[in-house]
């Protein structure tokens, strides 16, 4: 996909989750945690918490993708999600771990690279669209871009004249002093793809998506560098889990 790091590469997946008034597999917006600025949250469920019907989909659809025997796929099916409790944390798991359920790691590496299906097939959606953290299909591939990771890493997203998406990849391991680091690497990249706008990206191990006062500082000072170079700092997006904070959102920047 032209612009786009090979999401094969990344191996990341994205998150389910249910809409507090619609059906399930979808976002939910956080409205009511104000202190969070925009916050977009998933409601993770349990596969045992699930009606029967939809238990039984998930198994299907987990079923299909082992493929091979249906009793055994079934069966196969039904171990992985009693382990990792959803379609999702199968898709997360690290291809180790779903080895010691399957002891196949035929079968492990299949599912891995379903994972990394789905992400490519996330990033084709979002390309040339405008960046609007409403938007499902953006929340999931951005959730995505970290899952698993247990360090931070800072993604750079880039932005057209219009707020579409143009180009993406990841910038460095670690906090933002990161980006300071590299800033001649993210100036560069910018002005190849003829970029007006970034969008910083990082996450939080912790599970806490707020910024802590460093972070605040540090992306003012960096939105500070940009604008002198003519490249505005759009938002800085924190990730925790399945969670999405945004800096300009809570009018931090």
């Amino acid at each position: 996909m032209g612009g786009f790091i090979s999401t094969a590469q990344r191996g990341r997946s994205f998150c389910e989750g249910a809409r507090n008034s619609g059906p399930a597999d979808r976002l939910c917006l956080d409205e009511e945690r104000s202190d969070l600025g925009r916050s977009d949250a998933f409601d993770r469920r349990n596969v045992c918490e699930l009606p029967a019907k939809a238990r039984s989909r998930k198994r299907s659809l987990l079923a299909e993708l082992i493929g091979g025997d249906p009793d055994f796929a079934e069966n196969m099916a039904n171990r992985l999600l009693c382990a990792f409790g959803s379609i999702d944390g199968v898709l997360s798991a690290r291809p180790e771990c779903l080895g010691r359920i399957t002891n196949d790691r035929e079968l492990a590496n299949r599912i891995a690279a379903a994972r990394s299906v789905v992400m490519e097939g996330l990033g084709e959606q979002i390309l040339r669209t405008r960046f609007d953290l409403n938007d499902l299909a953006l929340q999931r591939w951005v959730v995505g871009l970290f899952k698993g990771l247990k360090i931070e890493r800072i993604h750079l997203v880039f932005l057209d004249r219009s707020g579409r998406l143009i180009f993406e990849e990841p910038l460095s391991e670690g906090n933002l002093l990161g980006v300071t680091g590299n800033f001649r690497a993210l100036v560069r990249r910018g002005i190849d793809v003829d970029a007006s706008a970034v969008v910083l990206m990082h996450n939080h191990p912790s599970g806490n998506p707020h910024p802590s006062d460093e972070d605040v500082k540090e992306t003012r000072r960096i939105a500070e560098l940009l604008e002198n170079l003519d490249l505005r700092l759009h938002d800085h997006v924190i990730v925790s889990g399945c969670r999405i904070f945004s800096m300009r959102g809570a009018g931090l920047i």
